[in-house]
């Protein structure tokens, strides 16, 4: 229901226009000037008579009316600001008491207006300025806009239902932002739903309703948040700035302060962002510090996900009184280790230190104390011997099970499990509280102070496309570092490149120059195609034929795959691509891998191989994902290179478990090595290769089959072997069947080999010409129906390759040099 004429809000809409506060502020301002002019020539006058004021006369009488009229005004802005325009809401089922005083005034212009409602709202959205920034962020031109409006004439139909429909939708997305009435903000957002012509000219600049109101509710935070600092008798504000005498009832920390620094004293110089996040596992943090017995919590976390953070978001909410009685307003304290190592003579005397400032905590009673990178300091097997040589173990067991010492200790899933897990009588003694990446939505509302923030200091200005570009490609191409670390870092990065290259325009950060300094980061192009790249994807299979013969079922299947990914057809979850290819040794298994590597991620050496025969037994899997003592070889090298090509060769012959393993890779798009970490495999090809079943597919290529028909019983016929389990095969985006190659094919490929030793020559100025007779015969010589093409790498090896390496040592070959090889005997000859 919308019913204006029984809402408060609408009376004092209406209150306001008779009186307008325009006119009160104008009067308010007129009355104080001359308050000043009266008040300047009463002092002047009474200067001139030796300080002998006449408060009978006109002038003091004068000063006295301007000051009480100047009060009046004054009053009455004070309390219509206050309190006329927030009245109560009493009918929430009347929509019209949800909006807000501005919102209330636009749309009561809107009703009167000879437009319909949804555009003469649209067109008094546009003129206000609050709106300003969000029409600026969306690159909307808002002139433009206005004058389209007033040119598209729509009659008033059903008025009433578009209303109601307009500021129900408002309502809605208000609710789901937590505020509690319906403002300007919302009305616009709502507009995208309703009314058909914004949602074209949203749609003509690839604008969705969706990131409208992400931009819309960025605005109403930050002006939410403004005028709560201005308010500064609010409860929120006094609490922060503390009192004078909390802390005089608790015992003194002499040696304590001299190691550390105190987070409640940064906070109130520094308040943390109003974006909080981890706000479940902070009250999981609260609950570890008042429970029975041991109240001391281990944070763990990657760094980048906001571990510092959350201690300093728990800080606050202590300060501001907002947590357990027990807790509020306790000091929360960072204990300075390297500065208490480097203040100690020796180990002993850094025990001594260490136990006078446990002994002042446990006296104090109202000390919370941090302990960062804690497993430096627990354990020799890693972090203490390299950073402190020295073990607290011993020391913080004595103090951990005392109620009145709490401790937060700061570490990562490394440390925690190959420093503080051996320690099991210590881990007892803690709670652990872990934390988890903040999700892209999370990420986008941390990024927005820090872009207020950097653009007052470089004078930049970064458009919602381009913020929503930095947290798509970090989130995408940035796997080593976790949100919302790895987002700041590239939006700190895309401010350096601009202000150093920027181009486009001059000021602005669009999303091309996003996309343009992700992909020199990562190597690999990034953003919307470009012709070259776009062409290079269209003829990829005649690319991969150039070195690639008689596999088109395969090399069709993987360009495909390629294809749907550049253009982000697939799921996130996902790798780009799974592939399982079948069939008989040198046939070009290896080869299509190769070929992929260089064509989609730019160069052959992006390419991981593992030896699946290496991997048999069951304890290997320590090799592939880490273990105690070393991080794992395979995670490490995804890692380090998320951009690549995996070749799990002879993939039959890995242990089950291994096997195990790679499901949960291939079927969601990460795995969790032997430290908790998660390694993102999004952006990676996979391919397994097996010679299983060979001699089915030389019968059936023998019988005349179609591959592609083929498969399907080829698989069923394995199954029932037991070479792979179904799960397993289930999981590849295709299961390839490779062609065994009949002598026609050795002669192109023989050409190919030669070729790449041609341009091997030509890096030394040495000019190779290569003959048909020559081609013919290592064709002849390298054809081997068991091993395929794999023997004729041998044959030109030595024969060729020979021949020329003992003709370039004896100077028979010089630099310059042209030269041939004779197809009989392999002899060099210059020409």
């Amino acid at each position: 229901m919308f019913d204006p004429r029984s809402a408060r809000i609408f009376k004092i809409v209406n209150i306001e226009k008779s009186f307008p506060l325009w006119l009160v502020y104008l009067l308010e301002i007129l009355s104080l000037i001359l308050f000043l002019v009266f008040l300047s020539l009463f002092l002047f006058s009474s200067f001139q008579k030796s300080f002998s004021p006449d408060f009978n006369g006109f002038l003091f009488q004068r000063t006295c009316l301007s000051l009480f009229v100047f009060g009046i005004f004054f009053l009455y802005s004070l309390f219509f600001n206050l309190k006329l325009k927030k009245p109560g809401i009493e009918d929430p089922d009347n929509l019209a008491n949800l909006l807000d005083f501005k919102a209330a005034k636009i749309v009561e212009n809107s009703i009167h207006s000879d437009f319909s409602f949804n555009l003469s709202l649209l067109l008094n959205l546009l003129s206000q300025k609050e709106l300003l920034f969000c029409f600026r962020r969306l690159l909307l031109p808002v002139k433009e806009i206005k004058r389209e409006i007033k040119r598209f004439q729509r009659p008033r139909e059903d008025e009433k239902r578009e209303m109601e429909t307009t500021i129900s939708l408002a309502k809605k997305i208000a609710f789901s932002n937590q505020f509690p009435r319906i403002s300007i903000f919302q009305l616009f957002a709502a507009l995208t739903h309703t009314e058909p012509f914004l949602k074209e000219i949203l749609n003509s600049f690839e604008l969705t309703r969706e990131e409208v109101e992400e931009v819309t509710s960025w605005e109403a935070r930050i002006k939410k948040e403004r005028e709560l600092k201005k308010k500064f008798w609010e409860r929120e504000n006094l609490a922060r700035r503390g009192g004078f005498s909390k802390g005089w009832s608790y015992g003194y920390t002499i040696t304590l302060d001299q190691f550390s620094w105190e987070v409640s004293e940064l906070i109130k110089v520094t308040p943390p962002s109003g974006i909080i996040l981890h706000q479940k596992e902070i009250k999981d943090l609260e609950d570890a510090l008042i429970k029975e017995g041991s109240r001391s919590a281990l944070v763990v976390g990657e760094p980048g996900v906001g571990r510092r953070t959350v201690v300093l978001n728990f800080a606050d909410k202590i300060l501001k009184g907002k947590s357990y009685k027990t807790l509020n307003w306790k000091r929360v304290i960072e204990l300075d280790m390297p500065a208490l190592i480097a203040g100690s003579r020796d180990i002993r005397g850094l025990e001594m230190n260490l136990k006078l400032i446990f002994d002042e905590v446990l006296r104090a009673g109202n000390i919370i104390l941090v302990i960062h990178q804690i497993h430096n300091y627990i354990g020799f097997k890693f972090g203490a011997e390299a950073v402190a040589k020295v073990d607290i173990s011993g020391i913080l067991s004595q103090y951990l099970p005392y109620p009145q010492f709490r401790l937060m200790g700061i570490t990562t899933y490394e440390g925690f499990h190959r420093s503080i897990g051996n320690v099991p009588e210590l881990v007892a003694q803690f709670t652990k509280i872990e934390l988890k990446p903040s999700t892209p939505t999370e990420t986008f509302k941390v990024l927005e102070e820090e872009i207020l923030e950097k653009e007052k200091k470089t004078g930049l200005f970064i458009t919602f496309k381009s913020v929503k570009s930095i947290i798509d490609l970090a989130n995408r191409y940035i796997g080593d570092v976790p949100f919302p670390k790895k987002a700041i870092d590239l939006l700190n990065e895309i401010i350096i490149y601009e202000l150093r290259y920027g181009r486009k325009s001059p000021g602005i950060v669009l999303p091309e120059e996003v996309a343009a300094l992700v992909s020199q980061k990562v190597e690999i192009p990034v953003g919307k195609t470009e012709e070259e790249e776009r062409n290079l994807l269209l003829n990829l299979e005649e690319i991969i034929h150039k070195r690639l013969i008689n596999q088109e079922e395969a090399v069709s299947e993987v360009s495909n795959a390629l294809r749907r990914a550049r253009a982000d057809i697939l799921r996130e979850e996902k790798t780009i691509g799974s592939f399982l290819f079948l069939g008989p040794t040198g046939v070009g298994k290896t080869e299509t891998s190769k070929c992929l590597a260089e064509a989609y991620f730019g160069s052959k050496k992006r390419m991981i191989r593992l030896d699946m025969s290496e991997y048999q037994r069951a304890d290997s899997i320590k090799r592939l994902i880490g273990g105690e003592e070393e991080p794992g070889y395979f995670t490490t090298q995804v890692r380090e290179d998320p951009f690549s090509l995996i070749l799990l060769d002879e993939i039959e012959k890995a242990h089950p478990n291994i096997l195990n393993l790679f499901l949960q890779v291939l079927d969601e798009g990460r795995l969790t090595d032997a430290f908790g970490r998660s390694v993102n495999f999004k952006n990676t090809i996979i391919i397994s290769t097996s010679n299983a079943g060979s001699e089915l597919i030389r019968q059936a290529i023998k019988e005349g089959k179609d591959l592609v028909h083929f498969r399907e019983e080829f698989i069923d016929k394995i199954l029932r072997r037991g070479i792979f389990r179904p799960e397993f095969l289930n999981r590849f985006d295709a299961i390839v069947l490779f062609r065994p190659l009949a002598p026609e094919h050795l002669y192109k490929i023989a050409e190919i080999m030669l070729n790449d030793l041609r341009e091997g020559l030509r890096e030394k100025n040495i000019e190779l010409l290569i003959s048909p007779e020559l081609i013919d015969k290592v064709s002849k010589l390298g054809f081997d129906p068991e091993f395929g093409a794999r023997e004729m790498r041998r044959v030109i090896q030595d024969k060729v390759e020979n021949s020329i390496a003992k003709a370039i040592l004896s100077l028979k070959i010089r630099y310059g040099s042209k030269i041939k090889i004779d197809p009989e005997t392999f002899e060099v000859l210059t020409i």
